[in-house]
């Protein structure tokens, strides 16, 4: 007997062998069931489905006015619009130094520390509406 019969040999019985005696091939795993947080987002993306929008905005070349508004021009309207902050109801000066701080310390803003105290007296001093 040759060697290659032999070699034919020994795989023809591990065939008929996995055949007659092997096990199916095990099946896949169950998957994890949802979680709370995965069923709430599908029922909100169901309920309103999510797509893209273009909003355009209105120009933003107002700037702030008067005396002292240069140091408010210089740091504010890099994130801000003058007419989002001139809508603001009327704040104290301390209360303005405390946002202007938030800002700085919170969203780092560039504000140098030296103009919080102008912008805020700036601020505190605008009229109304």
């Amino acid at each position: 007997m040759s060697f290659q019969n032999f070699c034919y040999g020994i795989v023809a019985v591990a065939g008929i062998s996995l055949a007659l005696f092997g096990k199916s091939p095990p099946a896949p795993p169950a998957p994890y069931p949802p979680t709370p947080e995965a069923l709430r987002f599908a029922a909100a993306e169901a309920a309103y489905p999510f797509h893209n929008a273009s909003i355009e905005l209105p120009a933003g070349d107002r700037q702030f006015q008067g005396p002292g508004a240069e140091v408010a021009n210089a740091n504010c309207l890099s994130c801000h619009s003058a007419g989002m902050v001139l809508n603001q109801p009327p704040l104290s000066r301390a209360v303005w130094e405390e946002e202007v701080r938030k800002m700085r310390t919170a969203y780092h803003a560039p504000v140098a520390e030296a103009d919080v105290e102008p912008i805020a007296k700036y601020l505190a001093s605008l009229p109304r509406p």
